[in-house]
C-alpha cells in the first residue's frame, strides 16, 4: 500500500480469527483504492 493511500485511512479495525478475518477501514479512501492495494499485498492470498 502506498504512503498516499495509507494517509487516507483514518481508522482500521480487524476482527475475527482462524481464517475468518474481517478488515474495516474508514477515511477518505475509495473501494477501488482498497481493492488495488489488497491486490498488491504480499501477505493476503488473492
Amino acid at each position: 500500500m502506498s504512503d498516499t493511500t495509507k494517509m487516507k485511512i483514518s481508522n482500521m479495525e480487524v476482527a475475527g480469527k482462524n481464517g475468518d478475518v474481517k478488515l474495516a477501514l474508514s477515511g477518505d479512501i475509495s473501494e477501488e483504492e482498497i481493492k488495488e492495494a489488497l491486490g498488491k499485498s504480499k501477505v493476503i492470498d488473492n
